[in-house]
């Protein structure tokens, strides 16, 4: 009986510890100390690097220390990321924790870390204890901070802090020159082997759209090669409508960047830049598999390729298959089908004319209407491999499995610990 009781409080326990808020600007909603903090993270996409994270520690200094920090680098976002990354430490740390450290002293790395930005050990923040007294400094010197007061805590996936002072990059003490702006063209090109895709985005005008997004907190990009696109049936591109067609390319853009490090931890489903407008547009996640980093749509599975660009504010991987969203293909086929079905007509009186490599520049749309899903359009005979018809998933005991958590499981798990208890 004790066995049975102490496993039911484990899982009373465990779906209650699931419920941790790692949305920054919610947990600082009540602490107008802290509003600077708060609205510039959301303003330049530190929030989104905290909420897409667990195991961390964030460190909220007052709003009288940012402040003139702010106001100085008011005009550059880059510097102002820089410095609040230097404020997530890649662990998690209580007080508690912070006292028990071996030897009174730690390194901890910091998001700053992961941007690609710090040189040397600048992406490292040292922990020292004195007694009562929790001491925190850039690992390549310069002043720190005294940690004050817990503000919140979901133990151990984030804990947020508050110091008493700014800390700050090393090169952040003077506005320096404007960082030289990343041209997506150029290292397409460069890279030789995504002509179909710089084509298409080129003559969608989702190019402009993905220049614009190139500042904090920048974009990640999965580029499918051209072996990717041709691997696709003939004329297949040419049968999505101009709107199916932006869609199908935002699919490919998530709207934050995020180092090759990062994405190991998106294991939850993730927005992509097609989301919000006509669909949900969702990965189901990216999954660290034997083979390595796997993309799973939902109707496909594909695997990261090479690392084209990596530094804020864009990552840049190449793939080798185009990734589908159910949302315009509908789900995958259980089988392989048999030959692939007609298009059916269309019910509109004179048909728009699809883009394709080949026209003049059509401008995206503001917006992605709602469709229904084309299940199946593109499928091919069997053997399925490499077309819309059939995914290119993985054996079904690589799939990862998700079990919704949520109160109601743990409502249901208290009259079974109570009937334990006076059975």
């Amino acid at each position: 009986m004790k066995i049975i009781l102490l496993s039911c409080l484990s899982v009373i326990c465990l779906l209650g510890a699931t419920q941790a808020n790692n949305n920054i600007t919610e947990i600082l909603a009540s602490h107008s100390r802290y509003s600077t903090f708060s609205r510039v993270c959301s303003e330049v996409g530190v929030a989104n690097a905290i909420y897409s994270r667990s195991t961390i520690t964030v460190l909220v200094p007052p709003n009288s220390a940012l402040d003139p920090l702010v106001q100085k680098y008011s005009s550059s976002p880059n510097t102002l990321y820089a410095i609040l990354s230097l404020h997530v430490l890649l662990d998690y740390f209580d007080t508690a924790k912070f006292k028990a450290i071996t030897k009174g002293t730690a390194l901890s790395a910091t998001l700053y870390q992961t941007t690609g930005q710090a040189t040397g050990n600048e992406g490292f923040v040292n922990v020292t204890v004195k007694g009562d007294t929790i001491h925190i400094s850039r690992a390549d010197g310069g002043k720190g901070a005294i940690v004050q007061n817990e503000l919140y805590k979901a133990p151990y996936n984030i804990s947020v802090v508050s110091i008493d002072s700014v800390l700050a990059p090393s090169d952040v003490s003077a506005p320096g020159p404007a960082p030289s702006p990343v041209n997506l063209t150029e290292i397409l090109i460069e890279a030789k082997n995504y002509n179909t895709f710089l084509s298409l985005v080129n003559s969608t005008g989702v190019l402009e759209i993905l220049d614009k997004q190139l500042v904090p907190p920048g974009i990640t990009i999965f580029a499918p090669d051209d072996s990717a696109f041709k691997k696709l049936p003939a004329g297949a591109l040419n049968q999505l409508t101009s709107v199916q067609k932006v869609a199908l390319l935002e699919f490919h853009v998530l709207g934050s960047y995020y180092s090759m490090q990062e994405l190991s931890t998106l294991n939850s489903p993730q927005d992509t830049l097609a989301s919000g407008s006509g669909g949900k547009y969702q990965y189901k996640g990216i999954f660290q598999r034997k083979s390595g980093l796997q993309i799973d749509t939902g109707y496909n599975t594909v695997q990261i390729g090479d690392t084209l660009y990596s530094q804020l504010p864009l990552g840049l991987y190449g793939v080798s298959t185009v990734l589908f969203p159910t949302d315009i293909f509908g789900l995958p086929p259980i089988s392989a089908p048999s030959p692939a079905p007609t298009m059916p007509p269309s019910p509109a009186p004179s048909p728009v004319p699809t883009p394709s490599l080949s026209s003049s520049p059509s401008p995206a749309p503001s917006s992605v209407p709602a469709m229904a899903p084309q299940s199946h359009l593109f499928s091919p005979p069997a053997p399925p491999t490499g077309s819309f018809g059939s995914p290119d998933a993985t054996p079904s005991d690589e799939s990862p499995i998700s079990v919704p958590v949520t109160l109601s499981l743990v409502i249901a798990a208290v009259p079974i610990v109570l009937g334990v208890l006076f059975h």
